[in-house]
């Protein structure tokens, strides 16, 4: 719970690998719409070394939660 509570409050100083950081960044962005996903947020996934099935993943469980939650 701590780690998640460290997530919850600064994503981009969690103890959490590079990699998860910028998927958190890219479902951060999914909240705004789809726009919001840039090409920028998706290369810096990569180069942390997300697979485009990551990427794909994180966006269509982020979109998910949003129109569930409303937020």
């Amino acid at each position: 719970m701590e780690l998640v509570a460290q997530v919850r409050a600064d994503p981009a100083t969690a103890a959490v690998s590079a990699k998860l950081k910028a998927l958190l960044l890219i479902a951060s962005a999914v909240r705004h719409g789809g726009r919001a996903v840039t090409a920028e947020l998706v290369a810096g996934a990569r180069a942390a070394g997300a697979s485009d099935v990551e990427i794909h993943d994180t966006v269509l469980i982020a979109a998910a939660f949003t129109c569930l939650t409303g937020t």
